[in-house]
């Protein structure tokens, strides 16, 4: 029970900063895609330097 309520509070927090970020950076769509295509980048270059 104490540790579900933990993860229930940083979701709770993550949310309220998301929301906090979305409300005062109306660009907020392209900032998140942008670090998204730049994790897969690095996970390809990754992937390519196992091979």
């Amino acid at each position: 029970m104490n540790k579900m309520m933990k993860w229930l509070a940083i979701g709770a927090m993550g949310y309220g900063g998301f929301m906090l970020y979305k409300k005062y950076n109306p660009d907020y769509k392209e900032d998140i895609k942008n670090s998204v295509d730049k994790m897969a980048n690095k996970v390809k270059e990754m992937n390519k330097n196992m091979m």
